[in-house]
C-alpha cells in the first residue's frame, strides 16, 4: 500500500507514506526512498516537501559510510528540479542545503 501511494499519491496520502518511511527499518527506507522522492517532487504542500527532504537527508547522513550518499544526493537534486518547476523556492533551497549537509557529514 505504501508503494502504491508513494508512486501515485498526493498530499492526501503523504502522512501515511512519510509515517511508514520514518517507522521503517533501514532496508525499508532504502526500498521506499526512490518512490518517496518522486512523491516529494509532485506534492502541492511545501511543508510536506520539506519534511520529506529532511527525512531523506537524515538517511543520507546516517548511512553515508555505507556509500548511500551518491544515491541520496541524486534524489535530492531531482527533487530540487521538480520543486523549482512548481515555483517552490523554499523546498528547492532545502534540497540544496540537504545535499550540502550530506557532503559535509563525516
Amino acid at each position: 500500500m505504501v508503494h502504491v501511494y508513494a508512486v501515485g499519491g498526493n498530499d492526501a496520502q503523504w502522512l501515511f507514506v512519510f509515517g511508514a518511511y520514518t517507522k521503517g527499518e533501514p532496508q525499508t527506507k532504502y526500498n521506499l526512498i526512490r518512490d518517496m522522492a518522486g512523491m516529494i517532487g509532485r506534492l502541492n504542500s511545501s511543508e510536506y516537501a520539506q519534511q520529506g527532504i529532511a527525512g531523506i537527508k537524515d538517511f543520507g547522513i546516517k548511512y553515508k559510510s555505507q556509500s548511500i550518499a551518491p544515491i541520496v544526493i541524486g534524489l535530492l537534486n531531482d527533487i530540487k528540479t521538480q520543486r523549482e518547476k512548481l515555483n517552490d523556492a523554499a523546498s528547492a533551497t532545502a534540497a540544496d542545503n540537504a545535499v550540502k549537509a550530506i557532503n559535509e557529514a563525516k
